[in-house]
């Protein structure tokens, strides 16, 4: 749930834009398979033989935030409260770490497991100098020492109990200037503009301190933490655009040229710490992460992404390795008939180019009637309602695909290490249901991220390894003649190399109303089939048929 207000404007020189989130997730009764160990809860019946039952795992997610950014003249005051709480209800296995002591190290295992954080912060912006040139910004906030955690935090490491850490002075300046330079083109281009527009910041705060509670709560040691070392930082943002300016036909005096986005590309920040490399003796970048966005007009649709881990181990910690390690791959593009790299192809076999249909904004009937069968189920399931999506009154073709590469980073030290595949326990809910379990399993290949070392945010948790996944999604929407509409969507696996599930539409105009017809097959073999008919202007006017197959579920 969100909740935002648009500007409030008190005066000319005072603007206040509140906003307000709050959002909560649960999964329970899923099997303990996290910890074989614990699987089982051994017992003695009331006939005195020994049994055992099994142990559900229950957990909960929330999360809210209120924003009160005030405008006050030409200063800027950015206000956040902020609340998160996680719970996991099953046994677990942590690596306790003395606060004071970082060589000791102990094995602990726990019913419950939780951790509340709750936050505020505050921050000055004050007006630019040279705006259009360097655009030089001074900034004024206060941070908090440890900024993995909030300035509030409860676990049960605290027995529960609130403790807190404190706040430093963060003092910066920063400039973001744009460089550009023109280029000569040459056939249809008249043209080209490059611009390279890097923020380069550099920030100082004092040293700060964390109270021995604060450090066994979220389960660090005091010589292993960096975080309140004081802070000479230097942050660098870069991203450049290549465009290209084509020629006008359009003689008319209000035409304006068209310009096209050749290649794009945006770096994340990149920090690197002084005193970080004046401590540890080693390198000083101060940033986790990197990873690069690249989009081009070339392609219709195309955006991808390149993600790098840059060090191995805590980036808070003494102990952490700048090794940089590649860990997502993800690409997107969408072809039709009216990409222009099958326009050539459709002239030499004496056939017209067709027109790209234009876009509206207004509802209409076949609106009512997508929103009416993308809530109808398919084999008795609910949750598959994208298949219906096929465009019945747009001619031609479209296909899109998607790929996307991820794995994890080896695990390394005498930490707990858990092989698990997070879409099992994540669709276990489904199990029920064959065929919702299968797509279930292949929408999280398709979707796979990186799960957390420390799950929940507190140090020294289970480092749960998943395996890599390659896969590649690929949807086609295509007519058979003007009144026949068809869709197909499948994956493949490359670590597998097999395909995934299939999923075929058909769509039939019938004057007013519109049949669809739904064939679904999951990797194990289960398949649903689907027939729907209703009227186009009211949805509620239906009838539907569905036969389905189940086969046992192989692990």
């Amino acid at each position: 749930m969100s909740i935002s207000s648009p500007t409030i404007a008190i005066a000319d020189w005072l603007d206040w834009t509140p906003a307000f989130n709050f959002q909560t997730s649960q999964q329970l009764n899923l099997d303990q398979a996290g910890e074989p160990q614990f699987a089982y809860r051994f017992l003695t019946n009331p006939q005195g033989f020994k049994d055992s039952v099994a142990v559900k795992r229950n957990s909960r997610q929330t999360s809210s935030g209120l924003s009160t950014p005030i405008r006050i003249g030409a200063l800027n005051l950015s206000n956040s409260f902020s609340m998160t709480d996680n719970e996991i209800d099953a046994p677990q296995t942590i690596v306790i770490q003395d606060p004071t002591d970082s060589s000791k190290k102990t094995n602990r295992v726990f019913a419950r497991t939780f951790d509340t954080n709750v936050d505020w912060s505050t921050q000055f912006s004050l007006p630019s100098l040279l705006h259009g040139f360097l655009n030089v910004s001074p900034l004024l906030s206060f941070a908090n020492v440890d900024g993995a955690h909030g300035f509030w935090v409860r676990s049960q490491l605290s027995n529960g109990q609130f403790v807190h850490q404190s706040k430093r002075a963060q003092m910066g300046l920063s400039a973001s200037p744009t460089l550009f330079a023109l280029f000569p083109g040459f056939g249809s281009v008249t043209r080209f503009r490059h611009s390279i527009t890097p923020a380069l910041s550099f920030q100082y705060a004092p040293a700060g301190n964390l109270s021995t509670q604060f450090l066994q709560a979220t389960n660090r040691s005091r010589q292993d933490f960096l975080g309140a070392l004081p802070q000479n930082q230097l942050t660098l943002t870069v991203s450049h655009v290549l465009e290209a300016k084509l020629r006008n036909t359009d003689t008319s005096s209000t035409a304006e040229a068209k310009k096209l986005k050749v290649l794009s590309m945006d770096f994340s920040s990149l920090s690197y710490d002084f005193e970080r490399a004046r401590k540890t003796h080693r390198s000083g970048f101060n940033s986790s992460d990197f990873s690069t966005n690249i989009a081009s007009d070339l392609i219709p649709g195309f955006r991808g992404n390149v993600g790098w881990s840059l060090y191995q181990g805590d980036l808070q910690s003494d102990t952490a390795r700048f090794k940089p390690f590649r860990e997502t791959i993800a690409a997107s593009f969408s072809l039709n008939a009216q990409s222009g790299i099958f326009g050539p192809l459709t002239r030499l076999f004496g056939r017209a180019v067709p027109e790209a249909n234009p876009e509206t904004t207004q509802p209409g009937t076949q609106d009512a009637l997508a929103n009416r069968v993308a809530s109808e189920p398919v084999a008795g399931v609910t949750t598959r309602n994208r298949q219906y999506d096929v465009p019945a009154t747009t001619e031609g073709w479209h296909a899109t695909f998607q790929y996307t590469s991820s794995r994890q980073r080896p695990p390394t030290g005498n930490g707990i290490v858990i092989d698990q595949n997070l879409a099992t326990l994540q669709c276990q809910p489904l199990l029920a249901n064959a065929i919702a379990y299968q797509l279930c399993l292949e929408q999280a290949a398709a979707q796979a991220s990186n799960a957390p070392a420390t799950p929940g945010g507190i140090s020294g948790a289970p480092f749960i390894r998943t395996p890599p996944r390659d896969n590649l999604q690929s949807s086609v929407d295509f007519h058979l003649t003007p009144k026949w509409a068809g869709s197909w969507t499948t994956n493949y696996d490359f670590a597998a190399h097999k395909f995934g599930s299939h999923v075929v539409n058909l769509q039939r105009e019938l004057h007013d109303w519109r049949a669809i017809f739904s064939f679904t097959q999951a990797q194990n073999g289960n398949f649903a089939f689907s027939f729907f008919i209703a009227l186009k202007a009211e949805p509620d006017l239906k009838f539907n048929y569905d036969k389905y197959t189940y086969r046992p579920i192989v692990h």
